[in-house]
């Protein structure tokens, strides 16, 4: 059964960001970032919107590394064997 998302909603302290990890919805993966921190952030979100709205490069913004490939890490049961992972 699907379990309406909203009805997760973890409390924040005001000036505290909330960032939604999109695996565990009851997870702020802001919830450590400093003000310093936000203050970065913010920054960078502008600076790639003045790039977007006046180039539209996102190559300028995201560049790649030339290998045209990306690595996932994640957390596996130490009960599953390599080759059940292949």
């Amino acid at each position: 059964a699907a379990i309406d998302k909203f009805s997760l909603a973890t409390p924040t302290p005001r000036g505290i960001w909330y960032v939604e990890d999109p695996f565990d919805l009851k997870h702020n993966l802001a919830g450590k970032c400093s003000p310093d921190h936000r203050r970065r952030i913010l920054e960078e979100m502008q600076r790639s919107w003045r790039v977007l709205s006046t180039s539209g490069s996102w190559r300028t913004i995201c560049p790649g590394d030339g290998q045209g490939q990306h690595l996932l890490k994640c957390h596996l049961s130490q009960m599953l064997t390599p080759e059940a992972q292949m």
